[in-house]
């Protein structure tokens, strides 16, 4: 009787025992669907939250699936350490198809760049099969190796590569190295294709590098391409030799600081104007200085204007409207005797008239009429 009873309490337990397994292999299962999907829209704090929720005790869980999930949470939240730990485990824990371990690898191997594992990654890469190896392994086994000991094997990773992202980092590795001549063909093949910024960096690297003329014809493409650029003009302005290229880059300079008055970017307009010469850039600053509303400094370049030889209609009305808001009356009547336009000179008197209702009222001391009708 005994012994029956003992049966029936076993087979009871082991019942038990199955149903908890079964609930906790289900809990499990939900826990990891849910955290997948998460990382999968972006939610790296609910994955791990989820990977952390799973109970390792479960006999039935997949070991891989969970380190790889927590492993990818942690990394995407900046928890380099722990991720590169997890990671690893993962690739241990069951055996993976070749695809699966390259991507893995390609992981491992950026995590450890992140975190100045450069040995680390560049050991990680080479496992890689050269047939799997794509350009942006390539790239990255190329940027770790430069950070070890192993620099100089930075140009074999590259070899035999044409992709824009090879080319442009073998490019920097061969201008760091020295080897502009070689460089040239990489950027030559880019060179379409770079955005300004790209155009002006490699043009400082081939000036650092000793190949000046190529650093020049990548600011000429720059200017061709990007006009508008102020960065692309000050670049080409700081090549004056002295020669024809000084006049031109006057030019573009002169053009390009016009253009952004125009636009209404006045800050950037005047971070163009690099000297204070030419006729053409006097204009420029003139106009600024009307922009701004400066009236003493408008007419105080007036002067240069005149001996420039650019007092025209335009500037002369300006020069009189700026001594008329300083209050330099006699001024701003000898201004605008030198205007002969007919559209100008109708404008000319209509301020004639305001410069006399304004010397009226200071006449008569009446300073409720001078508030009136002299500007300020």
């Amino acid at each position: 009787m005994i012994a029956a009873s003992v049966v029936v309490v076993s087979l009871v337990i082991g019942a038990v025992d199955v149903t908890s397994a079964r609930a906790i292999a289900h809990r499990n299962e939900v826990a990891l669907t849910e955290g997948e999907a998460a990382l999968a829209r972006g939610d790296a704090a609910l994955a791990l939250d989820r990977a952390l929720a799973v109970d390792v005790k479960d006999r039935r869980l997949v070991r891989a699936r969970l380190l790889l999930l927590r492993g990818r949470a942690r990394a995407r939240l900046g928890l380099v350490d722990d991720a590169v730990g997890d990671l690893r485990a993962a690739g241990t824990a069951s055996p993976m198809d070749a695809p699966a371990r390259v991507g893995l690898t390609r992981e491992l191997a950026a995590l450890e760049r992140a975190r100045g594992g450069f040995d680390a990654c560049a050991d990680d890469l080479a496992t890689i099969p050269a047939t799997a190896l794509q350009d942006d392994d390539a790239v990255l086994l190329a940027t770790c190796l430069r950070g070890t000991t192993r620099a100089a094997l930075a140009h074999d990773a590259l070899a035999g590569r044409s992709g824009a992202t090879v080319r442009a980092l073998r490019a920097r590795v061969r201008l760091e190295d020295g080897l502009p001549v070689l460089a040239r063909e990489d950027v030559g093949a880019l060179v379409a294709t770079l955005d300004a910024a790209e155009l002006l960096a490699f043009a400082r690297a081939f000036r650092a590098a000793g190949d000046v003329d190529y650093a020049r014809a990548l600011i000429d493409v720059a200017v061709a391409r990007f006009p508008d650029d102020a960065d692309v003009a000050r670049a080409l302005a700081a090549t004056d030799d002295g020669g024809a290229r000084a006049g031109r880059a006057s030019l573009v300079v002169d053009r390009l600081a016009d253009r952004l008055r125009a636009d209404g970017r006045t800050r950037e307009a005047w971070a163009t104007l690099l000297a204070d010469q030419g006729v053409d850039r006097l204009r420029v600053r003139f106009a600024l200085l009307v922009d701004d509303r400066s009236w003493d400094r408008v007419l105080a370049l007036a002067p240069r204007l005149r001996a420039a030889g650019v007092f025209d209609d335009d500037v002369a009305y300006a020069v009189a409207y700026a001594a008329l808001h300083v209050g330099r009356l006699e001024d701003a009547d000898a201004a605008l005797d030198v205007v002969t336009g007919a559209t100008a000179f109708a404008r000319a008197t209509e301020l004639r008239g305001v410069i006399a209702a304004c010397r009226a009222a200071k006449a008569a001391a009446n300073p409720e009429e001078q508030e009136r009708t002299c500007p300020r």
